[in-house]
């Protein structure tokens, strides 16, 4: 019994000292996409507060380059600021999570 409290604490306690790992929106964060009427590509990752901007932002382009395997051109770049529960902060509040949306056209 005592292993398994053991596991169980490692287990729990490493998730949560974890980044945003590159994948769908999950618990941790992750990329959502979706086809814009106009035919370009919205696509947005979140960040959580182990995730660094430079983190945030190299998966949405990985994101966006899967989705335009020819390449791809951004017209708009949003970048949020939020708090461990995903709120946005105002100006002034220390950013604890990043999460960009970018809308792309495929080339």
């Amino acid at each position: 019994m005592r292993r398994l409290r053991r596991l169980l604490l490692l287990v729990l306690t490493s998730c949560s000292t974890m980044g945003t790992p590159y994948g769908p929106k999950g618990v941790r964060g992750g990329y959502q996409d979706r086809r814009l009427p106009d035919g370009s590509q919205e696509v947005r990752f979140n960040g959580n507060s182990l995730t660094s901007r430079a983190t945030v932002d190299e998966y949405a382009r990985r994101r966006a380059a899967e989705l335009c395997p020819a390449g791809y051109d951004v017209q708009t770049e949003r970048w949020a600021c939020g708090d461990a529960l995903g709120r946005v902060l105002g100006s002034g509040e220390t950013c604890e999570a990043y999460a960009v949306t970018l809308t792309v056209r495929c080339r």
